[in-house]
């Protein structure tokens, strides 16, 4: 912006030469080394605008993994090479250095690793959970890497060098060989894959129904299990029933067969399966998985408060009832709720099927109370029940 000339500052192309810089004739004297005030080039001045172009892509190489920095400038016909320029704020000093560009090189795939929480072969129907985590090598090593950025299902923001653990069932609702995929990447682009093979065995010699589905609580199905034997021999010995896996009875075989209840189920959806546990001639296995709908049980709501009017000053007790209408012998579990004269509900806890509801010494008028049953694990809701009372004076 402006020119440094004998001592003085000049801007560029303006301003003239003070008189001792000059000759008698009032021509300027001879430079000798020093600096002259040049115009500044602009497009007002006739200059061509500067030509704003694209380079055409060019490959580079790298001695290996690592971070580099890809140094860059550029260069006119006449050779000067633009480099950058930066001031410092505070000293007000410039710098010249090199463009540059960070290029983190990372061509290690990241890891993934599975573990089931069984052994295989499985049966039709089987719980079982894979346990998968995924790690970066380079970045785990301490080497410049990008990290993990997807995991199975799971997603990252890079620089991850492990993922921690996470899980997920797997399928066994059909027999045959299967596989757990887990796949892995890095925010370089590196993938990996981890495969886990399991297998579903279904035991044909072991034939397993039930008669009726779905059921309401707590009846149950009859089962209907048979072992065939694979040798000579009748099979004999035990049946365990598992629900989700877990045992639900325990049934001795006669004659190869079992017929029998399974009753008490809660309400849901169950898998079922029959284990035979082997004898010294027929060997052990598991039947094909057996689905079954448990309804929960219907209730049937009353309440009563003795009387239809009160005086003033008197507590007034009703009594709640809830009955399984399926089964009278099988009380409701649960609460209640109560709202008296359309406030918040209040919950009173049912004792073998039935609740106290009290009510303190409620003011002069007409009065109602709305009674429900919210519905529990293995009972259906059930109500509004409303019941009403007067209050008058003595």
């Amino acid at each position: 912006e402006s020119t440094r000339y004998s001592g003085h500052r000049y801007k560029a192309g303006t301003d003239s030469l003070p008189r001792n810089d000059r000759r008698r004739d009032g021509e300027p004297r001879p430079l000798a080394g020093r600096f002259l005030p040049v115009a500044r080039p602009s497009a007002s001045q006739g200059s061509p605008a500067a030509k704003v172009f694209t380079t055409s892509p060019q490959s580079i190489s790298s001695p290996g993994d690592g971070t580099y920095l890809l140094h860059y400038f550029a260069q006119d016909c006449a050779g000067t090479q633009e480099l950058r320029f930066a001031k410092d704020t505070t000293t007000r000093s410039w710098t010249t250095n090199f463009y540059t560009f960070p290029i983190n090189i990372d061509t290690v795939a990241p890891q993934a690793n599975t573990a089931l929480s069984a052994p295989s072969p499985y049966y039709q129907g089987q719980v079982v959970t894979a346990s998968y985590s995924c790690s970066d090598p380079n970045l785990s090593s301490g080497q410049p890497a990008s990290g993990v950025v997807t995991c199975g299902t799971q997603s990252f923001n890079p620089g991850i060098a492990t993922t921690g653990n996470f899980s997920a069932p797997i399928s066994t609702s059909v027999g045959g060989q299967h596989t757990f995929t887990v796949n892995a990447a890095d925010a370089a682009g590196n993938t990996s894959t981890s495969v886990t093979n399991y297998a579903v065995n279904i035991d044909s010699q072991i034939f397993f129904a039930v008669d009726s589905n779905p059921v309401t609580y707590p009846s149950g199905p009859r089962l209907d299990v048979q072992v065939q034997n694979l040798y000579s021999s009748v099979p004999t010995g035990t049946v365990v029933i598992l629900d989700n896996g877990n045992p639900a009875a325990t049934f001795m075989l006669k004659n190869g067969k079992i017929n029998n209840y399974l009753n008490g189920l809660s309400a849901g959806q169950h898998s079922l399966n029959a284990h035979y546990l082997g004898d010294g001639s027929n060997p052990a296995g598991y039947s094909a998985a057996v689905a079954l709908t448990v309804l929960p049980a219907p209730v049937s709501l009353s309440a009563s408060c003795g009387n239809s009017s009160y005086l003033l000053g008197t507590n007034v007790v009703c009594s709640v009832s809830a009955t399984d209408l399926n089964d009278r012998n099988s009380p409701p579990q649960g609460v209640v709720t109560y709202s008296l004269d359309g406030g918040a509900p209040i919950s009173v806890p049912l004792t073998s099927g039935v609740a106290q509801i009290s009510i303190n010494q409620p003011s002069v008028g007409n009065h109602s109370i709305v009674i429900n049953y919210p519905a529990q694990t293995n009972f259906a809701a059930a109500g509004p029940v409303t019941t009403n009372f007067v209050v008058v004076h003595p």
